[in-house]
């Protein structure tokens, strides 16, 4: 049995692509290598649940579905981490296994996919990472059952970003999503943005949504792929209370009304480095632990805080373990 093997960094982008890839998906390896994956597979759900399989992978799970390739081989089709020699996830490796033509019993290995497929459903329910696409050209909307839930939405949603916008995020935040959206229409940029959106039932929650433009074989763009992970629902799982702003201006006037017991500050502030902003706090309350939390790998900034004042740091995205444990660690 000949099995498809190919291996990306931890960004997505080809490393290598052996002969049996260049066989299953009609690509050879030349024209693939030093290419995002989503580019060089063929168009499909598979395509589409990317961001989020990259996710699970990068939090050292593993993932398995069946596909049909170019609508005719089924494949296994596998995806698992590699980590370099500090034990550290550093890209990933997708093997597809042809299925046609093998005496499989089907009961056994339909009720093992179903398994698979309930894993990575659980994963996305455990990070609260779910994922979406829009479509430019239609304005039309993709969203996984998981970002529906999220945002207190029906099932049987059919929205476009445009009614998304209107209906659902923050009204100080409308323009800044929708131009978001647009830039990375247009520009070979990620999206990378925070917002607070509102479900039907009032409730607010803060979405940290980060996407990448996809194109179609002409070049064009055809949609932007996304995943969206609920940052308020991570603590609020663990029985924490929130105040979230969007400001740093707010920040400040808010920590004086009220001093928190920890703030988690974002780097990429609207309106203020953060550190900068860091600074402002660490001088008006010196004893206020900080905890930064940016999807930039800013880590190396931190060298220069204030008085070489102890602050955790948390790469985006992450899970309410990480995040709880990081926050037991300051707080000791």
């Amino acid at each position: 049995m000949t099995q498809s093997v190919i291996s990306t960094d931890i960004k997505g982008t080809i490393l290598s692509w052996n002969r049996a890839a260049e066989e299953l998906y009609g690509r050879t390896g030349e024209s693939v290598i030093g290419s995002p994956l989503r580019e060089a597979l063929p168009a499909d759900r598979a395509l589409a649940e990317l961001p989020v399989i990259f996710e699970v992978l990068r939090a050292g799970g593993s993932w398995s579905a069946t596909r049909q390739v170019n609508h005719q081989s089924l494949v296994l089709l596998t995806g698992s981490p590699v980590r370099d020699d500090g034990e550290n996830v550093s890209g990933f490796v997708f093997v597809s296994i042809p299925l046609d033509g093998l005496a499989l019993p089907p009961p056994v290995e339909s009720e093992r996919l179903r398994q698979r497929e309930a894993q990575l459903h659980q994963a996305q329910q455990i990070a609260r990472i779910a994922s979406w696409s829009w479509h430019v050209a239609s304005d039309a909307l993709e969203e996984s059952a998981e970002l529906l839930e999220i945002l207190g939405l029906d099932p049987t949603s059919n929205l476009t970003l445009t009614e998304l916008l209107n209906s659902c995020v923050h009204p100080e935040d409308r323009d800044r999503l929708g131009a978001a959206c647009q830039r990375a229409s247009v520009e070979d940029l990620p999206l990378d943005v925070e917002c607070r959106f509102r479900a039907p039932i009032g409730a607010e929650r803060v979405l940290h949504l980060r996407a990448q433009r996809v194109l179609d074989q002409s070049g064009d763009v055809e949609r932007i792929d996304g995943v969206a992970q609920d940052v308020t629902a991570i603590l609020e799982y663990e029985g924490i209370s929130t105040d979230w702003v969007r400001l740093g201006a707010e920040a400040v006037e808010r920590i004086a009304a009220r001093l928190p017991d920890v703030v988690i500050l974002d780097l990429g502030l609207p309106d203020v480095n953060g550190i900068r902003l860091y600074e402002e706090i660490a001088g008006r309350w010196p004893g206020l632990p900080i905890l930064f939390s940016t999807g930039h790998g800013d880590e190396k900034l931190l060298t220069n805080t204030p008085g070489g004042k102890l602050v955790g740091y948390l790469q985006k995205p992450y899970t309410s373990d990480v995040l709880i444990a990081a926050l037991e660690e300051l707080l000791r």
